[in-house]
């Protein structure tokens, strides 16, 4: 039985949470005019495993269906996220293939994620920054795929976003197969908001 009252309940929460936002920080919103609206913001992306940091989003990323839904490494005017749950995916599939197309249920994990974590700043804040292992464990709910924040992180529209995968220096890249490579697909829940019409 779904629950409905817990359902508007989350969704007053985060009214809230945006609402003191934009009182605390004096955001030029229009909160009257704002959708929220469920939402998963993801990241699908071919890296390379080495040691320091991997960018899973940059500027020119490109917004298209199955690889990212960001606009480049930003949401567009007007789409504020508050996000309460992440999620990650990590596969080994074929070298230069879309990372949409791989197959992501088997969630390998290579040693070399052992102690890497997952970072997703804006304007030099740190919104979320945990370790892979550390998503992976505390995932729940009734898909099993989401770490739980326990509190909203806020991304703003407009703003660039640093999402970025950080292995340590001296990290040993996983052999694989020829013609191979590691496909990784980061998800974070929670809503966003949409101009009224």
């Amino acid at each position: 039985m779904v629950n409905l009252l817990s359902n508007k309940e989350e969704f007053l929460r985060v009214q809230g949470f945006l609402n003191n936002k934009k009182s605390k920080k004096r955001y030029d919103w229009n909160i009257g005019s704002m959708k929220l609206m469920p939402t998963e913001l993801y990241a699908n992306k071919e890296i390379t495993v080495g040691g320091g940091k991997v960018a899973l989003l940059k500027g020119s990323s490109v917004r298209l269906t199955g690889t990212t839904n960001f606009d480049g490494n930003k949401l567009e005017d007007g789409r504020i996220a508050v996000i309460d749950g992440v999620a990650i995916h990590i596969a080994i599939g074929d070298k230069n293939k879309p990372s949409h197309s791989v197959d992501f249920t088997k969630n390998v994990l290579p040693p070399a994620f052992n102690y890497a974590n997952l970072t997703l700043k804006q304007n030099d804040e740190v919104l979320i920054k945990l370790p892979i292992t550390s998503i992976l464990n505390g995932a729940e709910g009734f898909d099993g795929n989401y770490r739980d924040l326990g509190a909203y992180s806020l991304i703003l529209d407009k703003h660039a976003v640093e999402l970025e995968i950080e292995f340590p220096d001296d990290v040993t890249p996983p052999t694989l197969d020829a013609g191979k490579s590691i496909h990784v697909s980061t998800i974070f829940r929670g809503f966003e908001t949409y101009i009224k019409r």
